[in-house]
């Protein structure tokens, strides 16, 4: 999974725009909260599926994007300064290829490593 690049914020935006910008963000987050708990305590079963869906639908998303990040900045670094994972984690990626049905390269590349590194 290649990560996907952030859009650049224009040029010249003062520390204050950019305040404002993550303050509106968390305000977003706070009434989304709100509705679903609201959604979630309604009568209409439907209603309250519908919310959890949404709730389940952000968390993937905002997970996404974690995970973006991270990738982001280990990718930056040679593969051969990275750190290693361990023997357990060794097993949980190759688990975790066999569940996805992914390749070697897919798998590789979904967890920065060399192709090779993933096939030994």
């Amino acid at each position: 999974m290649k990560p996907r690049q952030p859009p650049n914020l224009p040029t010249g935006w003062s520390k204050y725009i950019k305040s404002s910008l993550v303050h509106a963000i968390a305000l977003a987050a706070t009434a989304l909260t709100e509705a679903w708990s609201r959604a979630a305590a309604g009568r209409s079963k439907n209603t309250r599926l519908e919310a959890e869906i949404d709730r389940a639908n952000t968390e993937i998303a905002i997970l996404r994007e974690e995970l973006a990040i991270k990738d982001a900045r280990w990718s930056r670094l040679p593969s051969r300064r990275r750190p290693y994972y361990s023997p357990v984690e060794r097993l949980r990626i190759l688990q975790l290829k066999a569940a996805r049905g992914w390749s070697h390269q897919q798998a590789a590349r979904a967890f920065l490593i060399n192709e090779p590194t993933l096939r030994s």
